[in-house]
């Protein structure tokens, strides 16, 4: 039996009162529970099941066969395609017709929400991190990024996938006050469920983000986690042992300035969720995020609307340091106030983890320059006291974390105030650093042994 994909079934003829059938069973079905079953059967004899429904609806598909016979009067031919893709063939062939204003207000709703959980249960099963979808004039083309790459990429009906966007943007969002215009610039978080027979997981946390274009728009959709795993350290996410003896190091400290950077989709939120993890119960860590990614036990996590100007992060810090916290967490450093507010937090004597866009760890430097920071404020002694970089490159299909690290020393404080990156970089490598080039060649060629530690100072050769 033929297994069908969603190109073969975009744009397929259904007969209506056959369709008027395959809807409500579609609908039965999602009340009980049963979202992975699904029939579509289309003018030219096919009969399209999903696995379990031709496994278990067996009076439903004889009597569909029986529909489309009377209607054809030829014989009928059987295959089977995802549930998913079904539901998306009904609701592209369902958005072309005409409607009642009672009947399309009834199923609109039920039918655009499961369209967005279907795009998304997909994603997951492929290991997407993100699903990018662009709307042109005539169609939507989605595609995922899988590992690194942009695979499986479709051309999905325009008014469906559009009405799926709005839909989840008015009903699954706490965040998004606004009413839906393809041409204005959003952000948003969904919390978009899932049935137990694509997941083990009942909804997911997915950061929206829409711009648009010249031709129509663009819509792009982070998957997240929902809650950090107990088993979440340094260790698991691949951190090597000298960058992580490096961190500790710098942790002891009960002020300072920590940053996590790296281009954007690299991991830098879960390794501050795996720093946070480093400490106690007992200790006070207040999250400032935007949005909030990962559920995190023990944390005070705060979603902040870095669009409100004056009341964005930099006023979220300050407020912060009012409650009397051990570690402020920033999820990214945006702009000159936030940068700001949490280099006078550190020099007040306050312990500060953020992330910020950068290429590695010296080029974070010239990163906060280009914010307005002065250095000599910022590297003023137990202001800045390491920064991480990192990326992920994938070895044999499997994401791999690289990474450097670097502790701002009297020697690092000395080259960064005289802009002498290149001597700086020859004394780190002196004294047995890698940079995350070396780092990366090293998995692909060898693992290389490092002749250094880290202390207070800094790295020190043996």
């Amino acid at each position: 039996m033929p297994q069908l994909d969603a190109k073969a079934l975009y744009g397929c003829t259904i007969h209506p009162v056959i369709f008027q059938y395959c809807e409500m069973l579609l609908n039965q079905w999602h009340q009980e529970g049963g979202d992975d079953k699904a029939m579509l059967a289309t003018e030219s004899g096919l009969l399209v099941c999903s696995p379990r429904a031709f496994r278990e609806a067996v009076l439903e598909r004889e009597n569909l066969e029986k529909l489309l016979r009377d209607y054809t009067q030829q014989p009928v031919q059987c295959a089977v395609a995802d549930a998913r893709v079904i539901r998306a063939a009904i609701l592209t062939y369902r958005t072309g017709r005409p409607q009642t204003e009672q009947q399309a207000e009834a199923t609109d709703q039920t039918h655009a929400q499961q369209l967005l959980s279907d795009l998304v249960a997909e994603g997951l099963a492929k290991g997407a991190s993100d699903i990018h979808l662009r709307f042109s004039k005539h169609f939507c083309r989605t595609c995922y990024r899988v590992k690194g790459v942009l695979v499986d990429h479709h051309q999905r009906n325009r008014e469906a996938m559009t009405e799926a966007i709005a839909a989840a943007l008015n009903t699954r969002s706490h965040d998004y006050n606004q009413v839906f215009n393809e041409q204005s610039t959003d952000s948003a978080s969904l919390l978009v469920p899932l049935s137990r027979a694509d997941s083990q997981l009942s909804e997911i946390k997915v950061r929206l983000q829409k711009s648009p274009l010249s031709d129509g728009f663009a819509v792009t959709l982070r998957l997240l986690a929902t809650e950090v795993s107990s088993a979440l350290s340094l260790e698991s996410l691949g951190f090597e042992p000298d960058i992580i003896k490096g961190v500790d190091c710098m942790l002891r400290h009960n002020s300072g300035l920590l940053l996590v950077v790296g281009p954007t989709g690299q991991g830098k939120t879960t390794t501050l969720a795996a720093i946070h993890q480093r400490f106690s119960e007992a200790a006070k860590i207040i999250s400032l995020e935007d949005p909030v990614e990962l559920k995190q036990p023990h944390v005070e996590q705060r979603w902040i609307d870095s669009t409100r100007g004056e009341e964005g992060f930099a006023h979220a810090i300050k407020i912060a340091l009012r409650e009397d916290p051990d570690v402020i967490s920033v999820s990214e450093i945006r702009d000159n106030s936030t940068a700001a507010a949490a280099i006078r937090a550190a020099l007040t004597g306050h312990l500060v983890t953020a992330t910020l866009h950068a290429g590695d760890a010296l080029s974070a430097l010239e990163r906060l320059r280009d914010l307005g920071c002065a250095l000599e404020q910022l590297l003023t002694p137990g202001v800045l006291r390491g920064i991480i970089a990192q990326r992920l490159t994938y070895q044999q299909g499997q994401p791999t974390l690289i990474a450097e690290y670097v502790v701002f020393d009297q020697i690092a404080r000395q080259f960064a105030l005289s802009h002498d990156y290149i001597g700086w970089r020859e004394h780190l490598k002196r004294c047995g650093w890698q940079s995350l080039a070396q780092r990366g060649a090293a998995q692909v060629i060898a693992e290389t042994p490092r002749e250094y530690y880290y202390s207070d100072e800094g790295p020190q050769a043996k």
